[in-house]
């Protein structure tokens, strides 16, 4: 009996990490932050939504629901003359991009950054200078985007400027630890072949 319950055993444990080493093994999943989730009206007080698993949070003050302008609507928008800042939370991932609007109407100029953060401690921090023309979108993708992080940082330093489709992608394992779940399936593989033997 003890030896049929340890066969049962390790047979359960190679069947339980075989779908963990084929998740490692997949391309990293992308997801798209639209900010479709709000339901509110337009100009509604925006304070934080969740959406594909990411937490997004209004960290200061006058960021309101743009459901009349967006790429495309809804997004967020800083009704404020300063800097308006949100930040994304939700495990680990890498920023892939996200759409800027430097307002409605005429040719506006604006600056959008991006800061990752890792435990508290930044691990980028990329800005580009954007100019909109009647109230279209810029796509920022800085080249550091690659960087795994636990928190987004997304400013904007114009009053009546929008911010949609923050794009992110889910964290890929490292190398190093493919290989130690490799090595892992390999031994309960030995050991399932010794114990039948």
């Amino acid at each position: 009996t003890v030896t049929f319950r340890g066969k049962i055993m390790k047979k359960s444990l190679l069947m339980a990490a075989m779908p963990l080493a084929m998740a490692a093994a997949t391309q990293a999943s992308a997801a798209t932050i639209t900010f479709d989730s709000l339901v509110g009206a337009n100009g509604d007080p925006f304070a934080s939504t969740t959406e594909a698993g990411y937490l997004v949070t209004a960290v200061t003050t006058h960021w309101l629901e743009a459901h009349g302008f967006g790429n495309p609507v809804p997004s967020i928008w800083n009704d404020s003359t300063s800097v308006g800042l949100i930040k994304v939370t939700g495990g680990l991932f890498s920023l892939g991009s996200v759409d800027f609007g430097c307002g409605i109407g005429a040719a506006s100029s604006c600056t959008g950054t991006v800061e990752g953060m890792l435990g508290g401690i930044s691990q980028f921090l990329a800005s580009t200078a954007l100019l909109t023309n009647n109230g279209t979108f810029s796509t920022f993708a800085p080249s550091v985007g690659g960087f795994a992080i636990d928190e987004l940082r997304v400013t904007i330093d114009r009053a009546d400027s929008n911010i949609d489709n923050i794009v992110l992608n889910a964290a890929v394992p490292e190398p190093a630890s493919l290989a130690l779940l490799g090595i892992g399936l390999a031994g309960l593989g030995m050991r399932r072949r010794q114990a039948v033997a």
